[in-house]
Protein backbone atom coordinates (compact mmCIF):
# COMPACT_ATOMS: atom_id res chain seq x y z
CA UNK A 1 0.00 0.00 0.00
CA UNK A 2 1.46 3.35 -1.07
CA UNK A 3 1.48 6.30 1.30
CA UNK A 4 0.40 9.74 0.23
CA UNK A 5 3.25 12.23 0.01
CA UNK A 6 3.18 15.42 2.02
CA UNK A 7 2.51 17.39 -1.18
CA UNK A 8 -0.49 15.18 -2.00
CA UNK A 9 -1.88 15.63 1.51
CA UNK A 10 -1.40 19.39 1.29
CA UNK A 11 -3.19 19.64 -2.07
CA UNK A 12 -6.11 17.65 -0.63
CA UNK A 13 -6.22 19.99 2.35
CA UNK A 14 -6.05 23.13 0.21
CA UNK A 15 -9.85 23.35 0.23
CA UNK A 16 -13.00 21.30 0.83
CA UNK A 17 -13.65 20.90 -2.88
CA UNK A 18 -10.33 19.10 -3.45
CA UNK A 19 -10.93 16.83 -0.47
CA UNK A 20 -14.57 16.10 -1.31
CA UNK A 21 -13.68 15.25 -4.93
CA UNK A 22 -11.22 12.73 -3.52
CA UNK A 23 -13.76 11.33 -1.01
CA UNK A 24 -16.47 10.87 -3.61
CA UNK A 25 -14.10 8.90 -5.82
CA UNK A 26 -12.97 6.81 -2.84
CA UNK A 27 -16.57 5.99 -1.95
CA UNK A 28 -17.63 5.30 -5.56
CA UNK A 29 -14.56 3.06 -6.01
CA UNK A 30 -14.76 3.46 -9.77
CA UNK A 31 -14.08 5.85 -12.61
CA UNK A 32 -16.80 8.43 -13.01
CA UNK A 33 -17.72 10.50 -16.01
CA UNK A 34 -16.62 14.08 -15.39
CA UNK A 35 -20.23 15.22 -15.90
CA UNK A 36 -21.48 12.82 -13.18
CA UNK A 37 -18.81 14.04 -10.80
CA UNK A 38 -19.69 17.65 -11.64
CA UNK A 39 -23.37 16.95 -10.85
CA UNK A 40 -22.38 16.12 -7.25
CA UNK A 41 -21.21 19.74 -6.84
CA UNK A 42 -24.13 21.49 -8.56
CA UNK A 43 -22.97 24.97 -9.63
CA UNK A 44 -19.39 24.76 -8.37
CA UNK A 45 -16.96 24.19 -11.27
CA UNK A 46 -14.57 21.29 -10.68
CA UNK A 47 -12.31 21.47 -13.76
CA UNK A 48 -9.48 23.32 -11.99
CA UNK A 49 -9.49 21.14 -8.85
CA UNK A 50 -9.47 18.01 -11.04
CA UNK A 51 -6.45 19.37 -12.95
CA UNK A 52 -4.70 20.25 -9.68
CA UNK A 53 -5.32 16.83 -8.13
CA UNK A 54 -4.16 15.18 -11.34
CA UNK A 55 -0.98 17.28 -11.35
CA UNK A 56 -0.16 16.02 -7.84
CA UNK A 57 -0.80 12.37 -8.73
CA UNK A 58 -4.02 11.94 -6.76
CA UNK A 59 -6.45 11.67 -9.70
CA UNK A 60 -6.22 10.64 -13.31
CA UNK A 61 -8.70 11.46 -16.00
CA UNK A 62 -9.00 10.02 -19.44
CA UNK A 63 -11.55 11.02 -22.05
CA UNK A 64 -14.02 12.59 -19.64
CA UNK A 65 -13.56 9.86 -16.98
CA UNK A 66 -12.06 10.67 -13.58
CA UNK A 67 -10.62 8.13 -11.15
CA UNK A 68 -8.09 7.80 -8.37
CA UNK A 69 -4.52 7.03 -9.38
CA UNK A 70 -4.58 4.16 -6.87
CA UNK A 71 -7.19 2.53 -4.67
CA UNK A 72 -4.48 1.54 -2.23
CA UNK A 73 -3.19 4.85 -0.92
CA UNK A 74 -2.74 5.22 2.80
CA UNK A 75 -2.46 8.38 4.85
CA UNK A 76 0.87 8.38 6.74
CA UNK A 77 1.27 9.24 10.39
CA UNK A 78 1.39 12.98 11.03
CA UNK A 79 5.14 13.55 11.12
CA UNK A 80 5.00 17.31 10.61
CA UNK A 81 2.89 20.22 11.76
CA UNK A 82 1.66 20.74 8.19
CA UNK A 83 0.31 17.18 8.02
CA UNK A 84 -1.21 17.44 11.52
CA UNK A 85 -3.03 20.61 10.46
CA UNK A 86 -4.24 18.93 7.27
CA UNK A 87 -5.56 15.96 9.25
CA UNK A 88 -7.47 18.30 11.57
CA UNK A 89 -9.13 19.85 8.52
CA UNK A 90 -9.95 16.39 7.15
CA UNK A 91 -11.54 15.39 10.47
CA UNK A 92 -13.76 18.49 10.43
CA UNK A 93 -14.66 18.06 6.77
CA UNK A 94 -15.40 14.34 7.27
CA UNK A 95 -18.02 15.24 9.88
CA UNK A 96 -19.70 17.61 7.41
CA UNK A 97 -19.47 15.34 4.38
CA UNK A 98 -22.47 13.10 5.06
CA UNK A 99 -24.68 16.12 5.76
CA UNK A 100 -23.63 18.01 2.64
CA UNK A 101 -24.03 15.00 0.35
CA UNK A 102 -27.15 13.72 2.17
CA UNK A 103 -25.91 10.37 3.40
CA UNK A 104 -28.29 8.55 5.72
CA UNK A 105 -26.81 7.69 9.12
CA UNK A 106 -27.14 4.02 9.97
CA UNK A 107 -25.02 3.83 13.11
CA UNK A 108 -23.95 6.80 15.18
CA UNK A 109 -22.35 6.17 18.55
CA UNK A 110 -20.34 8.24 20.97
CA UNK A 111 -18.68 6.95 24.08
CA UNK A 112 -16.74 8.88 26.71
CA UNK A 113 -14.99 7.03 29.53
CA UNK A 114 -11.74 7.15 31.41
CA UNK A 115 -9.62 4.04 31.02
CA UNK A 116 -6.34 2.83 32.42
CA UNK A 117 -3.35 3.62 30.21
CA UNK A 118 -2.25 -0.01 30.49
CA UNK A 119 -5.36 -1.06 28.53
CA UNK A 120 -4.61 1.27 25.62
CA UNK A 121 -2.36 -1.17 23.67
CA UNK A 122 -5.04 -3.87 23.87
CA UNK A 123 -7.72 -1.48 22.68
CA UNK A 124 -5.47 -0.20 19.90
CA UNK A 125 -4.82 -3.76 18.69
CA UNK A 126 -8.56 -4.44 18.57
CA UNK A 127 -9.17 -1.20 16.70
CA UNK A 128 -6.50 -2.20 14.18
CA UNK A 129 -8.41 -5.45 13.60
CA UNK A 130 -11.59 -3.45 12.96
CA UNK A 131 -9.80 -1.09 10.57
CA UNK A 132 -8.24 -4.06 8.73
CA UNK A 133 -11.66 -5.71 8.47
CA UNK A 134 -13.16 -2.54 6.99
CA UNK A 135 -10.26 -2.25 4.52
CA UNK A 136 -10.66 -5.89 3.51
CA UNK A 137 -14.40 -5.80 2.83
CA UNK A 138 -15.40 -6.61 -0.72
CA UNK A 139 -16.91 -3.48 -2.21
CA UNK A 140 -18.06 -5.42 -5.25
CA UNK A 141 -20.41 -7.60 -3.22
CA UNK A 142 -24.05 -7.74 -4.22
CA UNK A 143 -26.55 -5.84 -2.14
CA UNK A 144 -26.47 -2.53 -0.36
CA UNK A 145 -23.16 -0.93 0.45
CA UNK A 146 -22.56 1.59 3.20
CA UNK A 147 -19.85 4.18 3.54
CA UNK A 148 -17.83 3.98 6.69
CA UNK A 149 -16.45 6.84 8.69
CA UNK A 150 -14.88 5.67 11.91
CA UNK A 151 -12.97 7.99 14.17
CA UNK A 152 -11.59 6.95 17.52
CA UNK A 153 -9.80 9.37 19.78
CA UNK A 154 -7.96 8.90 23.05
CA UNK A 155 -6.68 11.89 24.97
CA UNK A 156 -4.74 12.27 28.16
CA UNK A 157 -5.13 15.07 30.68
CA UNK A 158 -2.07 17.25 31.02
CA UNK A 159 -0.72 16.93 34.51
Amino acid sequence: MNEFTEDQILVLSKNKLNYYLFLILVLKNASLPLADLQSQFQNIPIDEPVKELRAFGVLKNETDQVSLVSKNFKFPKARSEKIRSAYELFDNWDREFSKIFRYEKIIDKTFIKKISLRHLPIIENQLNVIFDLIRATDERADGDLVSSYLQVSFSREKV
